[in-house]
């Protein structure tokens, strides 16, 4: 499993703590069964997917590169992930997977060397995903597109030996931020940056469908998943300044961080308190029933371990509660 930080990027727009690269290919095209040809250890089921099984990510990194005429270009761009996506639905689209994936995508930040291509930070974006043919007639998600020209909004044609798409619009000002079209076996890409250009005049259909791609001496496009470092949580311990050995005494932890529910143990004088341990708290608060055993001055804390990992365990202030002998009869 391999690991990018931001500085890769110009200018660096990166928001994840670590991005961790998924899936990766050097081919445009599929094989002759038209499964995408990934590089070794980023495949389907490679070991890069293996080792993030049970990774929980908040975002989603595609870079695509070209070397032309010499040079390398490069669009690197993420997004916040679409609800409901896996590590599956990040693949490459062939006819082992068939993804059909049109999505709108918020907090679209766009890197790029290559001039047509806007860059900076847009709230929506829109993804295109399939192995299929597909024609120019609007899918219905807004904001719709031309019905008449291949652009950020058209709509797959499930089929046999498809034409392929996987490409990434810009909303905002409705282009193409880079597309990779015409996948199939033994068939000429249609590869971009930006909308299409012809020299100086855009071309018939803004995302390269059909039309001359740019001509490259070597291609790659990595997926990426992007996790943020765990936020701090916070709990604090309630605990009367006295009780009575072998009463009931309750004791109250209060979460201080909204979502941050879990598990919370409570302790005296650094021992857990049995009937006391991993008690799930409820709207931000757990209460232990505890019969104190012994005299004297009690310490009290409590500790919190959440139930998502978006937040960091959290350990109590300590509390005094002075236990006494019982009075009166029994």
């Amino acid at each position: 499993m391999a690991t990018l930080g931001s500085t890769l990027f110009s200018p660096p727009p990166a928001q994840a703590n670590t991005w961790t690269l998924i899936y990766q290919t050097t081919n445009t095209q599929r094989d002759t069964n038209q499964y995408a040809i990934y590089s070794a250890g980023y495949e389907r089921n490679g070991a890069a997917q293996t080792a993030a099984t049970n990774q929980s990510f908040s975002q989603v990194r595609w870079r695509m590169e070209m070397t032309i005429s010499g040079t390398l270009y490069f669009v690197d761009a993420y997004f916040d992930k679409w609800s409901g996506a896996t590590l599956a639905d990040l693949q490459f689209p062939d006819y082992a997977n068939v993804l059909n994936l049109q999505k709108n995508v918020t907090n679209l930040v766009v890197a790029s060397n290559y001039s047509t291509v806007k860059t900076g930070n847009y709230a929506q974006g829109r993804v295109e995903i399939w192995p299929y043919n597909y024609t120019q007639a609007s899918s219905g998600q807004a904001p719709t597109g031309s019905s008449s020209t291949f652009d950020y909004d058209d709509s797959a044609a499930p089929g046999a030996n498809g034409h392929g798409t996987f490409q990434l619009h810009n909303l905002t000002d409705t282009q193409t931020v880079l597309a990779w079209n015409r996948s199939r076996f033994n068939d000429t890409p249609e590869l971009g940056f930006g909308p299409c250009m012809s020299g100086a005049t855009p071309c018939g259909n803004p995302d390269w469908t059909l039309q001359t791609g740019l001509t490259q001496t070597a291609f790659k496009f990595q997926v990426f998943i992007g996790t943020s470092a765990p936020a701090a949580s916070s709990v604090s311990v309630a605990a009367p300044a006295t009780g009575s050995i072998r009463t009931s005494v309750t004791l109250t932890a209060t979460l201080g961080v909204a979502g941050s529910n879990g598990k919370v143990t409570f302790f005296q004088n650094g021992k857990r308190i049995p009937g006391c341990v991993s008690l799930v708290s409820s709207g931000l608060a757990a209460t232990c029933n505890w019969r104190p055993s012994i005299r004297g001055s009690i310490r009290i804390h409590a500790q919190l371990v959440p139930s998502s990992t978006s937040f960091l365990s959290s350990t109590s202030a300590t509390v005094q509660t002075n236990v006494i002998a019982r009075t009166g009869r029994r």
